[in-house]
């Protein structure tokens, strides 16, 4: 799984370049981390905020990617969109989970993604202070370069359910969710990018979160794929964001969509 780190970009393969670019990223990030004030980027009475940890951070990923991908495209949470014309888009989330990261804790990560003809093809995901790397192609996903999988056995009385918070659920979804935590085991929240990690390698069954926008999910979705699992939008189609219902497994996402659609 990982090659040379001397290895200049353009020599990389697209999977290897994520992960180059991500830890690039991540590391980026990491050194402002517990160090900045938040700036609240959104208007009226919404709380977005954004810090030089996540510009520093998005940068060092556009760099490495620059380099090694100079005619591919590339989409951006905090620079926006460098278009290419061409069918492949890289997609980067530099710090999701910034209220974690104001909040001094780390559960935030560097995220990058590739999609093909808009199609999810590759994703990293890096948590630098824990040092976890997921990875995968929609067809295998990793940990720290080891492969990992979905639980495959969960019975429906032992999910383990995320969201990050359930305030962001959308109203016609709420009560159903509650339901749906009801009948699960164990419910975490404030999560963000982590839970779909955390699922791929086999410890969280089901993820449903509202909300969401491209740069979130881009790299989640092979990794999820990769190790097994499932994700579609709440109503099991492939228009994935903002609602995302990631699952361990065929019975759990069924289980899922039922209750949350009920």
């Amino acid at each position: 799984m990982r090659q040379s780190d001397n290895a200049a970009p353009a020599d990389l393969d697209d999977l290897a370049l994520a992960i180059t670019a991500c830890r690039a990223g991540g590391e980026q990030a990491a050194s402002h981390f517990r160090k900045v004030q938040a700036v609240n980027k959104a208007e009226g009475g919404d709380y977005d905020p954004v810090t030089e940890g996540d510009k520093s951070a998005e940068r060092a990923v556009r760099a490495v990617l620059e380099a090694g991908r100079p005619d591919d495209d590339i989409l951006g949470e905090e620079f926006g969109f460098r278009d290419t014309g061409s069918d492949r888009r890289w997609v980067i989330d530099p710090i999701d989970g910034t209220r974690a990261f104001v909040c001094g804790t780390p559960t935030w990560g560097t995220l990058v993604g590739l999609q093909t003809g808009g199609a999810y093809t590759l994703g990293a995901a890096f948590q630098p202070l824990v040092g976890d790397m997921f990875s995968g192609d929609g067809d295998q996903a990793f940990l720290n370069g080891a492969a990992i999988s979905t639980r495959k056995g969960a019975d429906m009385d032992d999910l383990r359910l995320a969201t990050t918070d359930d305030i962001l659920i959308d109203e016609p979804y709420r009560d159903n969710f509650q339901a749906l935590k009801a009948k699960s085991a164990i419910t975490r929240y404030g999560l963000d990018w982590y839970a779909y990690g955390l699922l791929a390698a086999g410890y969280i069954d089901v993820v449903f979160e509202c909300g969401l926008q491209l740069y979130d999910i881009a790299a989640l979705v092979p990794i999820v794929r990769g190790a097994g699992g499932i994700v579609t939008d709440v109503r099991g189609g492939q228009d994935i964001g903002p609602t995302v219902v990631a699952a361990a497994n065929a019975a759990v996402h069924e289980h899922a969509l039922s209750i949350l659609n009920r």
